[in-house]
């Protein structure tokens, strides 16, 4: 009976401790980070190469047609900068977040920059290079005994004949912190990030992994426990407002706001007059309507919530559905095959003139005749 009664307390003993309760509406009333430091520079030169991805863009089905369609990695700046408050310490503040928007140097090398093991050889000071390294030299036996005993950084070129490339069995962690070091040799916050990979193009959870312990460290006095970005957008939006953070958009179009939104863990309102708009552009598991019918309960911000009668991706569009987006398309691909004699007949005043106008396009293979 003893021995129940010892494994038992020590079985309690063994559980982890219950994660502190947040105080809802602790942060009511504070200023929110964005209005005290927003790494301007830094957002904006990703959010260009997210644009200047053409087809590599999550959301790409009809990019062309809204042309003020915002970057996604300009929403989750602002949607966590809103979120996320000011403390004492602007620097620290500035750092927390760029390490969530993988912007810090530990960022930068988890997003696999293109840097060759010679370029670092030239940029950073090493001195047990070959402890990570390996090389291959054809040439003579003097240089061979000089490079085996050399230290970086290394002039390669000085070498005919050197090749360096990694250890097989060079620790992971190490071989980011050689990374690290040789991209903080690189002035510019632009030539250090334009050899890296966009931060939605890496896998999140090992990209934005090592940053939790300090995002917790930083924010623990407001009993914030996260291992997520969902996580953090819950718990700071229970700080805030009570609840999980709601966005609205009624003039969604391509649907970048409430995708990326719905992708932190926020509950998303989306809407627009134009069928082919949000339904097309937003998406994601976890889809639910809003209005007539309910969001499903243990779904927070798995997906866009459109209006009812929008289309989600993976619905099938029947009838007047289907037509006024087939019409849509069509009216889309006669405009990029168009001409002047064309965008004049779309706004003559003659409603019959402008329908023939589209009926000639669809039967000339969508080429407007002139």
């Amino acid at each position: 009976m003893s021995e129940i009664r010892q494994s038992v307390s020590s079985g309690v003993a063994n559980q982890p401790a219950a994660a502190p309760k947040l105080q809802p509406f602790a942060l009511k009333d504070a200023p929110a980070l964005i209005e005290a430091v927003f790494p301007a520079q830094k957002v904006s030169f990703e959010a260009q190469r997210e644009r200047k991805a053409g087809a590599g863009q999550t959301l790409t089905a009809l990019g062309s047609y809204w042309k003020g369609r915002k970057p996604l990695i300009l929403v989750r700046a602002i949607v966590l900068g809103s979120l996320l408050p000011q403390t004492d310490d602007a620097e620290k503040d500035l750092e927390i977040f760029e390490k969530l928007m993988a912007f810090d140097e530990g960022g930068l090398a988890r997003r696999e920059p293109k840097i060759s093991p010679p370029e670092i050889a030239r940029r950073i000071e090493l001195a047990d290079p070959w402890s990570y390294f390996t090389a291959s030299f054809k040439g003579d036996a003097e240089d061979a005994a000089e490079i085996e005993g050399s230290q970086f950084p290394l002039e390669i070129d000085d070498y005919p004949g050197l090749a360096i490339r990694w250890r097989r069995d060079i620790d992971e962690a190490v071989k980011l912190d050689l990374l690290a070091k040789a991209l903080a040799t690189y002035p510019t916050y632009e030539d250090r990030a334009g050899l890296c990979k966009r931060p939605e193009e890496m896998d999140q959870t090992a990209l934005y992994a090592p940053v939790w312990p300090a995002v917790n460290a930083h924010l623990g006095h407001l009993r914030i426990e996260t291992h997520s970005h969902q996580a953090l957008v819950e718990q700071l939006g229970i700080l805030r407002f009570g609840h999980r953070p709601r966005v609205g958009d009624t003039f969604c179009g391509g649907g970048s706001i409430p995708f990326e939104a719905a992708r932190l863990g926020c509950d998303v309102y989306a809407s627009d007059l134009n069928r082919a708009a949000g339904g097309r552009g937003g998406g994601g598991p976890g889809n639910h309507r809003i209005g007539h019918r309910a969001r499903q309960p243990g779904q927070p911000g798995q997906g866009v919530s459109l209006l009812p009668g929008d289309a989600l991706p993976g619905d099938r569009l029947d009838g007047a559905d289907g037509a006024e987006l087939g019409d849509f398309q069509d009216e889309q691909r006669c405009r990029k095959a168009g001409s002047g004699p064309f965008k004049q007949a779309l706004r003559h005043p003659n409603p019959n003139r402008r329908l023939r106008r589209r009926d000639d396009c669809r039967r000339a293979g969508n080429r407007p005749r002139r």
